[in-house]
């Protein structure tokens, strides 16, 4: 008979972490998914209370390639059209310059929008028209995007073909920015 503070009871609690981690990824996948459709459809955004397309004006595009140099941020419109859970996090199908992306945000990275309360668009914007995107640690790369002070710095990879977001995070600009203009890798191309 084993006692109530031996290692049989290990299984148990084991089996609630992983039942609570799954329920937390549940509930982010549910949020971001109401968070990405009340976004395309234009209502006010959680964070600042303003419109989510706020700064986006229509770019007329053409079938050439995605000129990331010649595009200020924040000028070019980007449209979620899909969000399909995946065992990793979520999948946006993104629609931007006429081209049609998949993106995969982990978990680990829709829980660090969360924490750094930064909106989910703004991500995909950062990932999709950078002002530089450099090379990073095992073959990652890490876009930037200019916020006021801040940048947001998406670190990701492929998986295949599928750029992974392995996280994000919102430091001050002068730590990290380095200019702009470098681009080591074009997930739109």
């Amino acid at each position: 008979m084993k006692r109530h503070g031996s290692t049989g009871s290990l299984p148990r609690k084991a089996s609630t972490i992983w039942l609570h981690r799954r329920q937390i990824a549940r509930e982010l996948t549910l949020w971001h998914t109401r968070d990405l459709a009340a976004q395309s459809k234009g209502t006010p955004d959680h964070a600042s209370g303003t419109n989510c397309t706020r700064n986006s004006a229509k770019v007329e595009s053409s079938n050439a390639k995605a000129d990331y140099k010649d595009m200020a941020p924040g000028k070019a419109r980007l449209t979620v059209v899909a969000v399909h859970p995946h065992r990793r996090g979520t999948i946006h199908e993104v629609m931007a310059t006429g081209k049609s992306v998949s993106i995969l945000l982990t978990f680990h990275a829709l829980g660090r929008i969360t924490q750094w309360q930064l909106v989910t668009h703004d991500v995909l914007q950062a990932l999709l028209f950078p002002e530089e995107v450099i090379r990073g640690h095992r073959g990652r790369f890490i876009a930037h995007q200019r916020s006021g002070q801040h940048v947001i710095r998406a670190i990701y990879e492929y998986d295949g073909s599928l750029p992974v977001v392995v996280t994000v995070y919102y430091p001050y600009a002068e730590r990290y920015f380095q200019g702009g203009g470098t681009y080591e890798d074009h997930i739109l191309s």
